[in-house]
């Protein structure tokens, strides 16, 4: 779906795409240049690390939802919960970095955390597309080609 998007929006796919899908799971998967599958990562997403933390840590906040306009603006805030938020925020930002690097490409990204990413990203903005509900459009896609196949 990033694929066509980026067709249908005349943009630059010479070096293929990066897609970064931020849920529960940080998905980050190359397209080539060719449109093509060329390869992924998975890492626990912003929520799942935090609650790894929580679960698996004695005496760290097993509460840690906090609403975004609230995130700690310090990188090296004093407060445990922030410095959760901050730490798991930080090296998911430094993971997609790293493969954008690699890639070379646009870079898109979807998802519950979408927002969440795209509000701290600090890197070059022109490459950047944010479609939360990018998933949601491929299915429906999906569902109507689908559908029409079986209607002839």
């Amino acid at each position: 779906m990033a694929w066509r998007r980026s067709q249908e929006q005349q943009l630059d796919c010479s070096r293929g795409l990066l897609l970064v899908d931020a849920g529960t799971v940080l998905s980050l998967t190359k397209v080539g240049a060719d449109g093509c599958f060329a390869g992924g990562q998975l890492l626990p997403g912003y929520r799942l690390q935090l609650r790894a933390m929580a679960e698996g840590t004695v005496g760290l906040p097993s509460t840690l939802e906090r609403h975004q306009d609230a995130f700690p603006q310090d990188i090296f805030p004093q407060e445990t919960v922030a410095a959760m938020q901050q730490g798991v925020l930080q090296g998911l930002l430094a993971a997609i970095e790293v493969a954008q690097q690699h890639s070379q490409g646009l870079l898109w990204i979807c998802g519950g955390d979408a927002e969440l990413i795209k509000m701290h990203w600090a890197c070059a903005t022109e490459l950047l597309q944010v479609e939360t509900d990018l998933q949601l459009q491929a299915l429906l896609d999906l569902a109507a080609g689908i559908s029409s196949g079986r209607d002839r």
